[in-house]
């Protein structure tokens, strides 16, 4: 008999097999990789500590009047060394007009200071010369740094220093900030709220924990991504809650899709094709279209993959009320046209030293019953529990009716059915003077085609419903910051607070 020989069979085998293996483990190393750096430049760069650090460091050269002077010091250098310690000379620079170079050292060492440059030129130019120029004395880990700095400068701010330490931390800021008046969220919240009456912060009712701005004119302005946004509130997890100052745009919800022209309203918007919506053809459940020629928007934020119920858990289903009988249908694949703008083109465009300081955080996105119920007026404590009904867990959101609530410093406004009182909509800084989406579902008890709307705000501060597809509302966007931040600044609109961490 013939023995059959399986030599070639098996090594073609051992090659697809080995390729496919290799092929699996450079894509978790890949993924590894990422994460890790994500990781690293989370927990390594402009920590609180290192912030604070550095800060110091500008005040004593601004207290030895040296910062005005270093520009004439650079002649034609990108930048100056002003302390170091693995090159010669090592300590601080002993050229630039120290009154004591021993206090200088003691300063530095005490800190873990490794480095420290200087430079008048723009993050961008400092860039383009690490790119250009194979500098040894500016260590790798130092390069790696700068070149993940992204800020939307202005001309004429004065300087810019970098360090290292000896802690594998790093930190940047302007010479312009003064770290004498910085200030923790956690301070800065135990220390104003305790507001009453009028503009300010006040200890929010309903939430122990938790203090929220208040008034007309409450001096609540951060700076973030370059831009005037404003905080909200402290929340009790120690994160700030900040709703952008104005509007990125008017934009729909969730378009829709009408396949017979004639019947498409004037001002909605529409999707080019049934398949380009988010309810499609084939889906079923509660944001199917009418017919497979009909896609009417949908309400819901999130979708069967990101939506939590009351308790945190996952859920696939959307229970809601319609009169009398509760209906349970099953949630989109897909989530709301907004919150994929805003959690992906919106996000990508930020500095990315600003997306280091945004956290996943929940959201409260229950659909939220109509002013009245069965004839009486609602509570604020029964608005929450509507909110709480679902949950979603992301970066970037809509603010919820109840915010709105919380912001109105009038007594006697606290629900969404009392904030329709005349006199409520005039003692909130968030009446705008456009219409704008809010992140809650919109429900009558009724039914009708409110059933399909969502909150929104009109431009005199008043609530209503909108279509998700009906004509676009201003968008402004609303996140979560870490606590581990250090603000300056007094919140003042001419003056408002700056993140160091950012600068």
């Amino acid at each position: 008999m013939t023995k059959i020989n399986n030599k070639g069979f098996l090594l073609a085998e051992s090659l697809v097999v080995s390729t496919f293996v290799l092929t699996v483990l450079t894509l978790l190393f890949v993924q590894f990789k990422t994460l890790f750096d994500s990781y690293k430049n989370s927990y390594n760069y402009n920590k609180v500590e290192a912030i604070y650090n550095l800060g110091s460091m500008v005040n004593y050269f601004k207290t030895e009047d040296i910062l005005d002077k270093l520009p004439e010091k650079m002649e034609n250098q990108t930048y100056l060394t002003l302390y170091q310690t693995k090159n010669d000379p090592k300590g601080c620079n002993t050229e630039i007009g120290l009154t004591d170079v021993n206090f200088c050292n003691s300063q530095a060492e005490a800190m873990g200071l490794k480095t420290l440059l200087y430079t008048s030129s723009s993050v961008n130019t400092f860039k383009d010369y690490l790119k250009t120029n194979n500098d040894s004395n500016i260590s790798q880990s130092m390069k790696d740094f700068i070149n993940r700095i992204s800020l939307k400068e202005k001309a004429g701010l004065g300087g810019r220093v970098y360090a290292q330490f000896d802690d594998g931390s790093f930190a940047t800021i302007s010479t312009e900030v003064n770290i004498d008046n910085s200030i923790t969220p956690t301070v800065l919240k135990n220390k104003y709220c305790n507001t009453t009456s009028g503009d300010g912060l006040y200890a929010d009712p309903t939430e122990e924990g938790r203090c929220v701005y208040k008034g007309v004119k409450p001096d609540n302005y951060i700076k973030f991504n370059g831009e005037l946004w404003r905080i909200v509130s402290f929340e009790n997890d120690g994160s700030l809650k900040i709703v952008k100052d104005s509007s990125i745009g008017n934009m729909v919800f969730d378009p829709g899709y009408e396949e017979n022209s004639s019947l498409r309203k004037e001002g909605y918007i529409y999707a080019s094709s049934i398949n380009e919506t988010r309810g499609g053809t084939a889906v079923e459940g509660y944001c199917k279209g009418y017919n497979n020629t009909t896609y009417s928007g949908c309400k819901i934020w999130g979708s069967k993959t990101t939506m939590l119920d009351s308790s945190g858990n996952h859920t696939t289903d959307f229970t809601y009320i319609i009169g009398s009988k509760s209906y349970t249908e099953s949630l989109p694949d897909k989530e709301a046209y907004l919150n994929t703008y805003l959690n992906n083109t919106y996000y990508n465009s930020l500095n990315s030293s600003s997306k280091l300081l945004i956290i996943n955080h929940m959201w409260n996105v229950g659909d939220l019953r109509e002013y009245t119920k069965g004839g009486a007026a609602k509570t604020l404590e029964g608005d929450l529990l509507d909110e709480k009904k679902y949950k979603w867990n992301g970066k970037i959101a809509l603010l919820n009716p109840t915010d709105y609530v919380k912001s109105i410093s009038k007594k006697g406004c606290d629900s969404t059915y009392l904030s329709e009182f005349s006199g409520c909509s005039s003692t909130t800084w968030l009446t705008r003077s456009t219409a704008q989406w809010l992140i809650s579902p919109y429900y009558n008890t009724g039914g009708g085609s409110h059933q399909f709307y969502v909150w929104a705000l009109s431009s005199n501060g008043g609530f209503g419903g909108g279509s998700p597809l009906n004509k676009p509302k201003g968008v402004y966007p609303s996140l979560y910051l870490t606590p581990n931040i250090t603000l300056t600044g007094t919140g003042a609109q001419t003056d408002p607070y700056i993140i160091l961490e950012e600068q």
